[in-house]
């Protein structure tokens, strides 16, 4: 059962949540990156399934998507805001990941040390993982295939949350008490995003590694291709909206999952607490 922690649907600011959903998960994100067209189809398609390894992709999807809310019931329920920062927080880390084992520009990468000493990485090559800066890598990020989720849903998209406002709470929000909360007041997940990610990661990254379902192969477990994590956990987290929307406004849950992301990418796994099983 998921209310908020999931029970009676939050009113967006400014009028009554929306009454219908379209049929398909999520709008296909296009034009120039900033935001996604709200196009829908009846049946979903995934940018990996053309891929001589889409099946092993398909695996790490369907396992972490089917299995990340489980792993967060507390007496029986899903808090809406922890499944959303859980979410959002492992499509982060696979962004960063991704971009450190497999792509050019780590050097643009750059370290920024808190006062409080927390390691976190900045740098336009990490951003990009999160967001597309043209429509050919939109089905590949995390912001622009939950921005498409939010529209159909019913956001309008001249409505969608500021990225440069998500991205000024958490680079204000490092080092302070109020790190790895979302920026909308009282809607916090019931962990903040460093400890929640150290609980999820571990489960994540076996999922991606193909130690679930792909196990049952003859030739035993395979991993998702790491070029394919952002995308696969992109779509994980979109589902996410679409799961709380019948207790949460897509609206706040898309900023509540993409500060997770932005958050996330810019941590230092190595500095995480990390609990396996």
């Amino acid at each position: 059962m998921i209310e908020r922690t999931f029970g009676r649907r939050a009113n967006p600011p400014g009028g009554s949540a929306p009454q219908t959903k379209p049929k398909a998960e999520a709008g296909r994100a296009g034009g120039d990156g900033a935001g996604p067209t709200d196009g829908t189809t009846a049946a979903q398609t995934y940018p990996w399934q053309d891929d001589p390894d889409g099946i092993l992709c398909n695996f790490a999807f369907g396992d972490l998507a089917h299995n990340l809310a489980p792993r967060l019931v507390v007496d029986g329920r899903i808090h809406a805001e922890t499944y959303l920062t859980a979410a959002g927080a492992i499509a982060g880390m696979a962004a960063q990941t991704a971009l450190f084992q497999t792509r050019p520009g780590r050097e643009e990468v750059f370290v920024v040390t808190s006062s409080a000493g927390g390691k976190y990485y900045f740098g336009d090559p990490l951003n990009r993982m999160l967001m597309a800066d043209g429509a050919a890598q939109a089905d590949f990020r995390v912001w622009n295939v939950a921005a498409g989720t939010a529209t159909s849903l019913g956001v309008p998209a001249s409505d969608l949350p500021s990225v440069d406002d998500m991205f000024g709470h958490v680079t204000d929000s490092l080092g302070q008490k109020h790190e790895g909360y979302a920026s909308v007041p009282g809607h916090h997940a019931l962990v903040p995003v460093g400890p929640l990610l150290g609980l999820v990661w571990p489960f994540a990254a076996h999922c991606l590694n193909g130690k679930l379902s792909s196990a049952n192969l003859s030739s035993g477990p395979k991993p998702a291709p790491v070029k394919w994590w952002p995308a696969i956990t992109a779509w994980v987290a979109s589902r996410a909206i679409k799961d709380v929307s019948d207790v949460l406004d897509p609206k706040i849950a898309l900023v509540v999952l993409m500060e997770a992301a932005i958050h996330a990418s810019k941590l230092d796994l190595a500095s995480l607490e990390l609990v396996e099983g």
